[in-house]
């Protein structure tokens, strides 16, 4: 009986954990004429999850629940020059990071921040 009460507590979770797994991607034009336009890009990701193993420490600890998420974030734009000529660029960075339990496997602890350029661009 407990057996089949921690499986209606797993199954709950990974519906709540399916719903709660979000994405959205947002640009917003900062800058828009006949020549020029930029833009800001926005994209998030996040989402909850759970084991009911740890495969690192299963002997005395019961599974794993985790969240990870990121923010992309950055500019994009070009130039149209008088020879029918393009210049494009973009800038961007990336925020993401690891909360809780961390991943079942063991490869995250639950306390990973990281921040770094994604993109830096510029082409004719």
């Amino acid at each position: 009986m407990k057996q089949l009460k921690n499986n209606y507590k797993t199954i709950a979770f990974c519906c709540c954990a399916s719903l709660s797994t979000l994405q959205s991607a947002y640009a917003f034009d900062l800058i828009n004429t006949e020549n020029n336009s930029l833009n800001a890009n926005l994209e998030l990701a996040a989402g909850a999850f759970y084991s009911d193993k740890n495969y690192l420490y299963d002997s005395d600890r019961n599974g794993a629940h985790w969240l990870e998420g990121y923010a992309k974030y950055g500019l994009s734009g070009q130039h149209k020059t008088n020879s029918d000529a393009a210049v494009y660029g973009a800038l961007s960075g990336i925020t993401s990071g690891t909360f809780a339990d961390g991943d079942a496997a063991g490869f995250t602890t639950g306390k990973e921040r990281d921040t770094d350029i994604e993109e830096l661009f510029n082409m004719l």
